[in-house]
């Protein structure tokens, strides 16, 4: 079996997000790594939603001074 190198989020049932990497090896197997990626999942997006917020907040005060 030829495993691909790569990486790919799972979301589990109970909301966790799973990263699974694939990576294979010279020998002809490979190694899986697992890792729950939920919090930083959540905390990207916030800052997203965050960065956002101040963008839009930023261009108020742009047009501020034509109101």
């Amino acid at each position: 079996v030829q495993v691909a190198p790569g990486t790919h989020n799972l979301e589990m049932p109970d909301g966790r997000i799973i990263a699974i990497s694939h990576q294979p090896m010279p020998d002809g197997g490979w190694v899986d790594t697992f890792e729950d990626v939920t919090e930083r999942l959540h905390a990207e997006a916030s800052l997203e939603r965050l960065a956002d917020c101040l963008e839009t907040e930023l261009a108020l005060e742009r047009l501020q001074p034509y109101f």
